[in-house]
């Protein structure tokens, strides 16, 4: 927004406390890249070159549309002509930089630096993954052990996230070992 308009101070009382651009890259590149790597980590086999850059072509649109950083090329407002040097925005599925731009590298490059340094969990992120696990399937009573379903959906996670987060995040494996292949 502030890039558009080519102030560069923020009304709080207007418009709230603004979002962290990495934050709203980091989201962008869930629903972009993270899905598509899930697709190749489930089918076992890849999207085509030509489809995944479209797939990300039209997500780089609907970041832009929610506000996220796109790299114009310093057309837009804000371009350093104010006397302030302009930071290149992050563009999350753009095309990255030279010498040989390429949107899906840069990508999954960008979504492996944000998981890297901002994923630190703790004790409420093991809660809030234990109670995502847990919801839908089957209700569980206050008390009652854990559900099939629920060491399932923690051994889909692991294998997802692997074994070091998910052990961050208190994800147990069924204790009966059979049950874990």
């Amino acid at each position: 927004l502030l890039r558009r308009t080519g102030t560069r101070t923020w009304d709080v009382g207007q418009y709230g406390v603004p979002i962290n651009e990495e934050d709203a890259a980091a989201t962008l590149l869930a629903f972009s890249t993270n899905a598509v790597c899930g697709i190749e980590f489930v089918a076992g086999v890849g999207m085509a070159r030509g489809e995944e850059e479209d797939y990300l072509a039209l997500w780089r649109y609907i970041g832009w549309l929610l506000g996220v950083g796109v790299d114009d090329g310093g057309t837009s407002a804000g371009d350093g002509t104010d006397g302030v040097p302009r930071r290149r925005p992050l563009d999350p599925c753009g095309p990255g930089r030279a010498p040989a731009p390429d949107p899906i590298r840069h990508s999954r490059a960008l979504l492996q630096s944000i998981i890297h340094h901002i994923l630190d969990p703790d004790d409420s992120s093991a809660a809030v993954a234990h109670h995502l696990l847990s919801v839908g399937r089957d209700r569980p009573v206050p008390g009652a052990p854990p559900s099939k379903w629920f060491y399932f959906r923690n051994l889909q996670c692991r294998r997802f996230v692997g074994d070091p987060l998910a052990d961050a995040l208190q994800l147990p494996l069924h204790p009966y070992l059979p049950t874990r292949v």
